[in-house]
């Protein structure tokens, strides 16, 4: 059946859309991720090309497969200027020109349907060349307009076009794309079949049904991944920062000099031996001759002398023994479950035998005091301490005399 050509006012209507439809894609656009600048230039770019080929169709009526290839063509044109990866870009004209041309194959099934025609001797008709472009290019607006609220949508199309394994998915949208463009002979077709408009629905519902299932399928997988992620790197910063707290702890409660136990360390293990009314042994220990040395020699010959007692005195302590550093040359031991006399037998025997280990120099010597207490109640702990301190210096006067 030979077609009409047609000039006339029915082709106003169809070009305000399109010049409509130029201004809403620049939305669309934004919303889909690639930014478009609202400007007069940008308008006429996105409007033009598709008022001019469809205009073309609607007057002399371009064969289909042409018409389709041209269209693909000219959505590959304005999305080159998106700034975008190819991929990314190809992504988007095959996702667009996929939707584009299902509506309008649709459009012209359902409209065969409904008049009761073959749809070669529906497109020779420039009225319903009119009417199916209006009725695209209307469908075509409703969803650029419904495209920036359509939230989960948005992310499900994002996250495929920007993801680096969506090459599968790709190769599945370049086959429907050529499908779609190759169903388009059914329209041009000859045949009188009634049920032909019916099969083109078919095959153009289930191409959609299955890259919608497809772009949510992949969606789904990547937001597990993502969750994975998130959760991997959460882990990470929780060890992180149980690390970092451990590393605080211990810095709180170890002396950073000497490496035994701090003040504050002592003090909290103190208060829990006196609320168990536990029977231990406080010893206070000071250094004979460090300000003589430090003088003599330096600040470093002292430190290293203090480094020194430190690790020679705790390797002689039980393993649940407290050993902290409470002062600059000053050192006290908790004794659980011992004695005032035990502990004071045991601080001779240490002391015998640090006595005749040397550093820097000097012989590594002390004395102490020892505060014993069986447990029961009404001990604190500046009594303790005050005991063995004034113990401690009994010691000192003694070894001087």
């Amino acid at each position: 059946m030979s077609s009409e050509v047609y000039f006339g006012w029915g082709l106003l209507p169809p070009i305000c859309m399109f010049f409509i439809y130029g201004r809403t894609s620049l939305y669309a656009m934004t919303a889909l991720g690639y930014p478009q600048e609202s400007t007069a230039g940008n308008w006429l770019k996105a409007a033009l090309p598709g008022a001019l080929l469809y205009t073309f169709w609607c007057v002399f009526n371009l064969n289909l497969l042409m018409l389709y290839i041209i269209a693909y063509f000219c959505h590959v044109l304005r999305w080159l200027h998106t700034q975008d990866s190819r991929e990314k870009e190809l992504f988007s004209v095959n996702l667009l020109h996929i939707m584009t041309i299902s509506i309008h194959m649709t459009v012209i099934a359902f409209c065969a349907l409904a008049g009761g025609v073959s749809m070669s001797a529906l497109l020779a008709q420039p009225f319903w060349r009119l009417f199916i472009t209006y009725i695209v290019i209307a469908v075509r607006i409703g969803a650029d307009l419904l495209i920036p609220w359509q939230k989960e949508a948005l992310q499900v199309i994002r996250s495929q076009s920007e993801s680096a394994e969506k090459g599968p998915f790709m190769l599945f949208l370049w086959f429907c794309s050529i499908f779609l463009v190759l169903d388009s002979l059914l329209c041009t077709s000859t045949e009188e079949w009634v049920m032909l408009p019916v099969l083109l629905i078919t095959g153009i519902a289930l191409k959609q049904f299955f890259i919608l299932r497809c772009l949510l399928h992949l969606y789904s997988i990547m937001k597990v991944r993502h969750l994975e992620e998130q959760y991997l790197t959460l882990e990470q910063e929780l060890a992180r920062q149980t690390r970092q707290a451990a590393d605080l702890q211990n810095r709180r409660d170890t002396d950073i000099l000497t490496g035994v136990f701090s003040r504050q360390y002592l003090m909290e293990q103190l208060e829990q031996l006196l609320q168990a009314e536990a029977a231990f042994s406080l010893v206070f220990l000071d250094l004979d001759r460090l300000k003589q040395l430090n003088d003599k020699k330096g600040h470093k010959a002292g430190d290293e002398y203090l480094i020194q007692f430190a690790h020679s005195f705790r390797a002689q302590l039980r393993e649940n023994d407290v050993f902290a550093r409470v002062g600059g040359d000053e050192f006290v031991a908790l004794l659980p479950g011992c004695s005032e006399e035990d502990a004071r037998d045991k601080l001779y025997q240490i002391r015998s035998l640090l006595s005749g280990r040397e550093c820097c120099g000097h012989n590594l010597s002390f004395s102490f005091g020892v505060a014993g207490t069986s447990g029961r109640a009404g001990e604190d702990m500046s009594q303790l301490l005050r005991r063995a301190d004034l113990a401690m210096y009994h010691d000192k006067e003694q070894r001087r005399g």
